[in-house]
């Protein structure tokens, strides 16, 4: 037999060297441990974390025994917490992996699992007895399985699926078993069990090359419908035969996991047809996160088609379907599916292996510009015998989608020469916010002139910080393509220089002073200091968030994305330590990112870099406390549970956060959860760690031991007692004072515990956290086990008040949203901040110190009021305008603009030179234009529209245009340029008072048909001349635009008339997407008749809940009020109702006719009730 094995306790390795070795990383791959210790020089190694590959002991592998051996050696690491084991090609069976699961059981602490187990010989046997040994690791909650080529069929995997089933706190999976013998029983049985990880969000499972077909896929689809938790899912079958079928039965399972976030699915070489990939689409549609590999399969135009229309609620979409049999209709049509996906901002789309003619081309590239939210595009169409037309009408097309900031064209193996590559190359430098390219032109026919042609073009992309181009790999091509990447660099290097907001610093720190008695850590200078060491690094502050003990938070732009970054002085110790720690709960959720940190040039400061938190949880509790409100139970107990998973991994480390308080727990907005920040004061402890120790405590949080300092001692427990007063604050909706913390400290919480039966479990747990004597205060992992327990019961008694009361679907998605309100929360808090980059003017007579202020400050929010006093007029020149304009050129940071020129007696002239200056400041999202009474006319309509169809990037448009006596032709103008407007989302017109006829209004509204990416619209007409006409016009045009959510028309004085009431009224019944609408129609002649019309329509209007109608001065009498009285008797989804009659006396009434909404009937008093008299009996009917 040899020499005897050595356990891990005969290796001396360091897991028994103490408690603090927590990790290790086993390399065994060929390796021979059978007499190793004899050798002088051993060859094993165990490192934390391994640095480089680790030599061989010997070719042979270790075999059963050595697997076995190695478990036994594994079962006495009590403390191990992380293992990774690599044991690929060792000749392993299931005596061997069953013996490594036996000693893997005795790692009771083990909570981060990877065994690489990978072309051995485990067979059924050895799944099933790998599974059962896994679950006894009770603890376990992150598992990596890579078990493929290992001769595993359906009763392995089957038994594999049983073991994990029991673990229970699994919260990330990955099974590896690609290129086994797994069949649709196989597949069924491991997913079917997987249910019963209650904790499972993030699942990878990869079952290519197995045998799968139809009724596998479709059953593991439902069975993963069952996994309510799952948010993000990599599902890899690629290389089985599950057809059309199985895709169809596969996508229908899926559709019912509510809570997917993420969604990855690899089905390529599967024999997918069009009916297949139609049925992906529908089935898949809820996914905003997508990524589907479709590539060698059979999909033709029909099925791409239906599936890019399938995919309409995508924001992040890559999309692989190279090597199908998609024709040049299909490509275009697929392009057009993809303009539907109005949210689409990320995609990655792989249509390579086709041949694509110049028409496919441009079509596609065409539809994609019409994608207005599209920012990252990645576009592979590669050998597609594209030749120098294809090329330059991609570019072309490319060059219209405006908001694309990051763009990769892999284009290799094609037919482009010269030619194209030049214009392709200057096409590209026409998309204005591309800040990243990578051109993948390799294997095509580009010469020296078309290399330094698209050179030259490229060097025109202003903002490109970033370029990768791949063309040939000869030298002296690559040595143009490091001189063009040279110019540019040079280019970049040409950044503004802001003059630092001092005036905004000192009014900080005196605001500072005053409320606080104290001076701020830094002050006015080193704030200044501080601003321009960091735009050095191009980090420009953006606003002022907050002051801690030792330094100060601020937002700021950098690399294009906003971003927190704290300031602080340096203090090498606590770096040191954060960045330890840090390190440390790296892999923990709920726990502060931090991006970058690095010292200042004079080592005087320190910089840490992180993600932009939304608020922190003292803001959103006084948001609430103010609204008398306090969280909910159940988020209270998610909460809580998020805070003592991180808790988890303190006590793991045998460290405390030492500073556990309301402004140390920062709320993500993004991934709607709470992370703890702030570990620059954490401490190491052992046993006998004083408490005199710790620095830095906030005294309501901190425990009775803190007032011990002679035999005060501190563990993970002084933490959790600060958590408990926050869950105490939390249930009882205020903030607890000083002293209320030291009587609970001095044993007095019964008196502040709320006796509500709700809570009564909730105090059972803050009792046992607050307990005076920390010996006997709960621990972290009691806490979460307690905590988990309580969320069961609640989630059990929602089941059973939900089941019995609704459908199955229903029910099923009520409790998955319950339970997922136990681990994402949905605040709209905001941090109280002073905007380093927002300033707004309004002195005219000393505009010049204002251009100049302008000019040399980092802007991104402006608001200019040159309007004069009331009753008065300014008397701009076309010359003081444009230096308005200029000024507004150098703002080329701003993204929000408010200008407000009214009554300055522009014209035509100065309305250019305002215009000129707009169409420079392309990062406007943002604008509100005042011209109001300016006397410009159609032609300076007409100027400031080509301008604002050059600012290509707003989404938002509030232009107020009254008293200019517009006329028809001016309506026309701004009309055509607004349908060139296509980002907006947002528009506000007010056109009041400006002579518009019915061929005025019907200028408008053709325009408006065009705008169909716009949601919200205010048009104001008030004062016109539009007649029944003109409404009929206007009417018309609104019912095309199926877009419009939220209504603001205003038509009053226009002598619409009943006729023009009945108009309005018929297109209003087509616009079926609209569910607020304010509807403005006084002094208009209706008559009994028109609101009868008006009524009419609304009645099938039945998507509005708000509504606001204005029908004053309309002659209604009795009979006009009887009839708006009937017809909204029959709006039953109405919630708000705001109606005007004018005549009434103000009324509140609360009717059973609406469906017991609240409807609140707003009138003036009349002095003269003659013409209009409606009787009191009329009234209480209504």
């Amino acid at each position: 037999m040899g020499p005897p094995l050595y356990l891990l306790s005969d290796l001396a390795l360091p897991s028994y060297q103490g408690d603090r070795w927590q990790h290790s990383h086993f390399y065994m791959e060929f390796f021979e441990i059978k007499g190793a210790v004899q050798d002088s020089n051993p060859r094993y190694h165990c490192q934390d974390p391994p640095t480089r590959p680790l030599e061989p002991l010997s070719p042979s592998q270790i075999g059963d025994e050595g697997a076995s051996g190695l478990g036994s050696g594994l079962a006495n690491c009590i403390n191990l917490s992380k293992l990774e084991l690599y044991l690929h090609n060792n000749k392993i069976d299931d005596q061997g992996v069953s013996g490594l699961g036996y000693g893997l059981a005795n790692c009771i602490n083990l909570s981060n699992l990877i065994l690489h187990l990978d072309v051995n010989q485990i067979g059924n046997d050895g799944a099933s007895g790998l599974g059962s040994g896994l679950a006894k690791c009770i603890n376990l909650s992150n598992l990596t399985l890579y078990l493929s080529q290992n001769q595993i069929s359906d009763e392995g995997a089957s038994g594999l699926g049983s073991g994990l089933a029991k673990c229970i706190n699994l919260s990330n999976l990955t099974l590896v078993l690609f290129e086994n013998s797994i069949g649709d029983d196989g597949a069924s049985g491991l997913c079917s069990d997987l249910q019963y990880c209650i904790n499972l969000s993030n699942l990878t499972i990869d079952l290519s090359s197995n045998y799968i077909y139809e009724t596998g896929a479709s059953s593991l689809g439902s069975d993963l419908a069952n996994c309510n938790n799952l948010s993000n899912l990599t599902l890899d079958l690629c290389w089985n035969q599950i057809g059309a079928k199985g895709a169809s039965g596969l996508s229908s399972g899926l559709a019912k996991c509510i809570d997917l976030q993420n969604l990855t699915l690899k089905l390529n070489h599967n024999q997918i047809d069009d009916k297949g990939a139609s049925d992906l689409g529908f089935g898949l549609a809820n996914c905003i996160n997508l990524t589907l590999d479709l590539s060698y399969n059979q999909i033709g135009d029909k099925g791409a088609s239906d599936l890019g229309f399938g995919l309409a609620n995508c924001i992040n979409l890559t999309l692989d379907l190279s090597s199908n049999q998609i024709g040049a209709i299909g490509v275009s049509v697929l392009g057009s599916a993809l303009v539907n996906l109005t949210n689409l901002s990320n995609l990655t789309l792989d249509l390579s292996y086709y041949k694509m003619g110049s028409f496919s081309v441009s079509g596609l590239g065409s539809q994609l510009a019409n994608c207005i939210n599209l920012s990252n595009l990645t576009l592979v169409l590669n050998a597609n015998q594209m030749g120098d037309e294809d090329a330059s009408c991609l570019g072309s097309s490319l060059a219209n989608c405006i908001n694309l900031s990051n763009l990769t064209l892999d284009l290799h193996e094609n037919k482009i020469g010269d030619e194209g590559a030049s214009g392709l190359g200057s096409s590209l430098a026409n998309c204005i916010n591309l800040s990243n390219l990578t051109l993948n032109l390799r294997g095509n026919q580009i010469g020296a002139i078309g290399l330094s042609g698209l050179g030259s073009a490229i060097a025109n992309c202003n903002n490109l910080l970033r370029l990768i181009l791949e063309v040939r790999k000869k030298q002296r091509k690559e040595s143009k393509i490091k001189r063009l990447l040279l110019i540019m660099q040079q280019q970049q290097d040409i950044e503004p220089k802001y003059k630092a907001p001092v005036e905004k610093f000192q009014q900080m720190f005196d605001d500072y002073v005053m409320k606080y008695d104290q001076s701020m850590i830094f002050d006015k200078d080193e704030l200044e200091l501080i601003y321009n060491e960091l735009q050095k690094k191009k980090i420009y502050l953006t606003s002022y968030i907050s002051q801690g003990a030792y330094g100060c938070v601020f937002e700021a732009k950098y690399n294009d994305e906003i971003v927190a970054i704290k300031c602080s002085k340096a203090n090498f110790e606590k770096i040191n330590e954060e960045e330890k720690i840090l390190n440390l709960l790296k892999e923990t959720p709920y726990v502060f990112r931090s991006i970058q940190g690095f010292l200042n040039e004079k080592k005087s400061k320190y910089y840490q870099i992180s993600k932009r938190y939304s608020c922190n949880l003292k803001d959103i509790m006084q948001s609430l406390f103010d609204q008398k409100k306090t969280l909910p139970l159940n988020q209270i107990i998610g909460f809580a549970i998020q805070m003592s998973t991180v808790f988890n991994k303190i006590q793991q480390n045998n460290f405390i956060h030492s500073d556990v308080k309301l402004e140390n727990i920062l709320y993500d907005s993004q991934e709607k959860c709470f992370n703890l920040c702030d570990y620059g004061d954490s401490k190491l402890f052992k046993d006998g760690s004083c408490t005199q120790n710790l620095k830095a405590f906030t005294r309501r949080y901190a425990a009775p031991e803190i007032t011990d300092l002679e035999n005060g001692s501190f563990n993970i427990k002084y933490d959790i007692y600060g958590l408990g007063i926050i869950l105490l604050e939390l249930t009882l909706g205020q903030f607890l004072k000083e002293e209320d913390c030291t009587f609970i400290r001095n044993g007095n919480l019964p008196n502040y515990l709320r006796e509500k039966d709700l809570f009564k479990d909730i105090n059972q747990i803050i009792i046992k956290m607050l307990e005076k004597e920390p010996q006997k205060r709960i621990d972290s992992f009691e806490l979460t086990k307690e905590l988990n327990e309580l969320r069961l019961k609640l989630e059990s008694q929602f089941i059973c008040a939900v089941q019995d009361k609704l459908d199955f679907f229903d029910s099923n998605l009520m409790i998955s949203k319950f339970k997922q309100s136990f681990v994402k929360f949905n605040y709209t808090c905001k941090q109280n901040e002073v905007r380093l980059d927002e300033y707004a003017f309004s002195d005219y007579e000393n505009f010049s110190k204002i251009y100049d202020f302008i000019q040399n400050r980092h802007i991104r929010h402006l608001d200019l009021n040159l309007e004069p006093p009331l009753f008065q007029y300014n008397n701009l020149s076309a010359n003081e305008a444009k230096k308005i304009g200029m000024s507004l050129e150098k703002c080329k940071n701003i993204t929000s603009l408010n200008l407000n020129l009214q009554r300055n007696n522009l014209g035509a002239d100065g309305a250019k030179n305002i215009g000129m200056g707009l169409e420079k400041c392309q990062n406007i999202i943002s604008l509100i234009l005042n011209l109001r009474d300016n006397k410009l006319g159609a032609d300076g309509a007409k100027n400031i529209g080509l301008s604002l169809e050059k600012c290509k990037n707003i989404t938002s448009l509030n232009l107020d245009l009254q008293y200019n006596n517009l006329g028809e032709m001016g309506a026309k103008k701004i009309g055509m340029s607004l349908e060139k407007c296509q980002n907006i989302i947002s528009l506000s017109l007010d056109l009041w008072y400006n002579n518009l006829d019915a061929n005025g209004a019907k200028n408008i509204g053709v325009s408006l048909e065009k705008c169909q990416n716009i949601t919200s619209l205010n048009l104001n007409l008030r004062y016109n001349k539009l007649g029944a006409d003109g409404a009929k016009n206007i009417g018309m045009s609104l019912e095309k635009c199926k877009n419009i959510k939220s209504l603001n028309l205003d038509l009053q004085d226009n002598n619409i008339g009943a006729d023009g009431a009945k108009n309005i009224g018929m297109n209003l019944e087509k616009c079926q997407n609209i569910t607020s609408l304010n509807l403005n129609l006084r002094d208009n002649n209706l008559g009994a008749n028109g609101t009868k019309n008006i009524g009419t329509s609304l009645e099938k209007c039945q998507n509005i809940t708000s509504l606001n109608l204005f029908l004053e001065d309309n002659n209604l009498g009795e009979e006009g009020a009887k009839n708006i009285k009937m017809s909204l008797e029959k709006c039953q989804n109405i919630t708000s109702l705001n109606l005007n009659l004018k005549q009434f006396n103000k009324l509140s009434i609360y009717q059973t006719c609406l469906n017991y909404y609240i409807c609140e009937i707003q009138t003036q008093k009349q002095m003269d009730l003659e013409n209009q008299f409606i009787d009191s009996q009329l009234i209480n009917s209504i």
